[in-house]
């Protein structure tokens, strides 16, 4: 869900790993330890997580977030707009964007810190958070989708809801709904790059954008990818499309990239 320049990046192996997050230029896993580990990046110590135990992270633009047991987050790389600088918690989850990372408490309250600050302007408890390029978005405890920031989508009931995800990438936001689902918003401002273009025979479990394509791993553990100049815009194809065969757990975006999580614990990395 991350945009921007990136550097070509593999999982390390042997590592076996319960969590995997792919930002613009690098990505970041939870070994079964709760250590982080990263790889790639851009030289802003993004890839550099300081020792210990970890029970969430997000990979953004050039910083890493990770939220400790105690519920006290850390951030660690590129701080330019204070997006390695966050409130002081206790929170359970947490979502990095381009430059900014927002985060969840007990209650379901969003915090953003960095180019996206405070709280978004909706007085509603979440139980999930996405944060894109410049905007984030949520699950309401109701399973309505609210998004805040540069594209300010507002309230988005959609006619596939309640929800129980949403993911913002650059100009595009995808929900599912219990059923696996997909609905997107922003396609039409998009379509030269097909990223809205999943297929609408499939049932999802996951959903996950990137600069110009959009990644679902079904609820059978398939991975398929759309986009990528599907329309003529090929200089933006980096092989974020070319998803791995196999059975597969979690999948994460980045913004020409895409990581995803097997039942092993094993992390399978494409594009760039």
């Amino acid at each position: 869900m991350l945009l921007g320049l990136i550097v070509a990046c593999a999982a390390p192996e042997p590592e076996r790993f319960t969590k995997v997050s792919a930002g613009t230029g690098h990505a970041c896993g939870l070994l079964t330890t709760g250590e982080a580990t990263c790889w790639g990046g851009e030289g802003y110590r993004e890839t550099d997580p300081p020792l210990g135990e970890f029970i969430d992270l997000a990979a953004g633009g050039d910083q890493t977030c990770g939220i400790r047991p105690t519920g006290a987050i850390e951030c660690w790389g590129l701080n330019e707009y204070g997006q390695a600088t966050p409130p002081s918690g206790p929170f359970v989850s947490v979502a990095a964007g381009e430059k900014f990372a927002c985060a969840l408490d007990a209650a379901g309250e969003a915090t953003c810190w960095g180019y996206l600050q405070g709280v978004p302007p909706y007085a509603t408890a979440l139980s999930s958070l996405s944060a894109g390029e410049a905007d984030a978005c949520g699950v309401t405890a109701e399973g309505g989708a609210v998004c805040w920031g540069h594209e300010s989508y507002g309230d988005m009931t959609g006619p596939y809801g309640p929800f129980v995800a949403v993911d913002v990438a650059a100009e595009v936001v995808c929900t599912l709904n219990e059923a696996g689902a997909l609905w997107c918003w922003g396609c039409e401002a998009n379509a030269d790059y097909g990223s809205c273009t999943l297929p609408e025979d499939e049932t999802y479990a996951v959903v996950e954008g990137g600069a110009f394509h959009t990644c679902g791993l079904t609820t059978s553990g398939q991975i398929v990818c759309a986009g990528c100049g599907d329309d003529g815009y090929m200089d933006q194809d980096r092989g974020q499309c070319d998803a791995p065969e196999g059975s597969f757990v979690g999948l994460s975006s980045g913004a020409y990239q895409a990581c995803a999580l097997d039942s092993d614990g094993g992390v399978t990395c494409w594009g760039e």
